[in-house]
């Protein structure tokens, strides 16, 4: 099943929020969807959620979960537990434990994780994907397989 980017962003900050001892903001979040895109796509030969991933100088950009979060700029986002327990209705358990194993590996600060993903090749093809910048589910493919 493909789900809305948004959803996906809300199991994820309720995940973190409940089992790790760290919050995140829009950037690590943008971050986080990138692999969770990533692991969907290996394991699953679909996409977590439909909407594009936008290559930007800084990093990857999702545009509905910048516009939900943007707010909060670099802060940490604040999580509503009820969201979470109604995502969690949305979305398959196996689909949850791709996303859970995403979180669990992926632990460290945006600049880390920005870092990682800019020397990566899907990244690197979508900045020079023009106009659009998209990254292409064949180069993540590809990338992490």
């Amino acid at each position: 099943m493909i789900y809305k980017s948004t959803d996906i962003s809300e199991y994820v900050l309720g995940y973190i929020y409940k089992t790790k001892e760290y919050r995140i903001n829009v950037l690590q979040l943008m971050d986080i969807l990138y692999f969770v895109q990533a692991q969907f796509l290996v394991n699953k030969n679909l996409r977590a959620f439909a909407e594009d991933i936008v290559a930007k100088d800084w990093s990857v950009f999702i545009e509905s979960v910048w516009r939900k979060y943007k707010i909060y700029c670099n802060s940490i986002i604040p999580v509503h537990i009820n969201n979470f327990d109604n995502v969690c209705k949305k979305i398959y358990h196996s689909d949850a434990l791709l996303v859970n194993d995403v979180v669990i590996l992926i632990h460290g600060s945006s600049w880390k994780l920005m870092n990682i993903i800019r020397e990566q090749t899907p990244y690197i093809n979508g900045l020079n994907n023009y106009p659009t910048f998209t990254i292409t589910d064949t180069d993540m493919k590809k990338f992490f397989s």
